[in-house]
């Protein structure tokens, strides 16, 4: 997974939540929050990038790594991120397992979170 928001801002993930950072000139690693595969990346831009593994979403505020407030729903998996400057919101899938002796069903769900 790969975004960039300038030609010296350049975001990527990868398996075992590798995230890398270029800029400009370098790329560097920063530790993930995740051993997970990083897939997808969104945000305004620098220092305000998500990310997601699919089971938790992480912020990037220019100097450190962290949770964002907002988790999948029971069963479920984020698999895209985007930004403004006020809000967050998430995409994603809902599996039930096939509950209740039915077939599987599987839902799409979008969320979102207002920041402060």
């Amino acid at each position: 997974t790969v975004r960039g928001f300038a030609q010296d801002d350049i975001w990527a993930g990868g398996d075992n939540g590798i995230i890398l950072h270029f800029d400009g000139g370098n790329w560097s690693v920063m530790p993930g929050p995740t051993d997970y595969f990083v897939s997808a990346i969104g945000g305004t831009g620098r220092g305000d990038v998500f990310f997601t593994d699919g089971r938790l979403l992480a912020h990037f505020d220019g100097g450190s790594l962290g949770p964002a407030p907002v988790e999948p729903p029971p069963h479920g998996k984020f698999n895209a991120v985007w930004a403004t400057q006020d809000r967050v919101f998430v995409t994603g899938w809902i599996w039930d397992g096939g509950t209740n002796g039915g077939s599987p069903n599987i839902e799409g769900f979008v969320d979102q979170y207002t920041r402060h």
